[in-house]
């Protein structure tokens, strides 16, 4: 909600003045407007997720050395995705036991290994910042919505 509320800021600014900055604009508006909602009891979890979002997006941006497009629908799918798991690891309701589909994993991780790689490198961030080992269900899940992103810029990184 921040996020979009920053993007209609920075268009707005963006008309007004007559220039263009760069979309990462909103992003730290963005940011502003989290800072500013200090007296909300769950707003130190808002700024830590936002943070872990954007690290996210980074990550993934970085691997791929590609720029991910806030407009496309797979970008918002894979903002949801991050949020609720986001949530998930905040909460520490990551489990990493349980039914995980070793079939599918196996299954991405040859048709997709460059979604993987990244995902392979998010985990590791995760883990190294967090101390949360991702499960295999939550590493299926994210390489899913890498590779959309991947698929939705008409890119073959495989």
């Amino acid at each position: 909600n921040e996020y979009q509320v920053a993007s209609v800021a920075l268009e707005t600014v963006n008309q007004q003045i007559g220039i263009k900055l760069p979309e990462d604009e909103a992003g730290f508006i963005a940011m502003k407007l989290l800072d500013s909602s200090v007296d909300h009891p769950q707003s130190g979890d808002t700024v830590k997720m936002t943070k872990l979002i954007g690290d996210i997006v980074q990550i993934v941006q970085y691997q791929l050395q590609i720029k991910l497009d806030p407009d496309t629908m797979s970008y918002r799918r894979f903002l949801v995705h991050l949020r609720f798991l986001a949530e998930r690891i905040l909460q520490k309701k990551i489990n990493d036991s349980g039914s995980d589909d070793d079939f599918l994993f196996q299954h991405l991780v040859k048709k997709y290994p460059t979604s993987f790689e990244c995902t392979n490198k998010v985990t590791t961030f995760i883990s190294g910042q967090l101390q949360i080992n991702l499960s295999i269900n939550e590493q299926i899940y994210l390489t899913i919505h890498v590779q959309r992103g991947i698929a939705q810029r008409g890119l073959d990184l495989s």
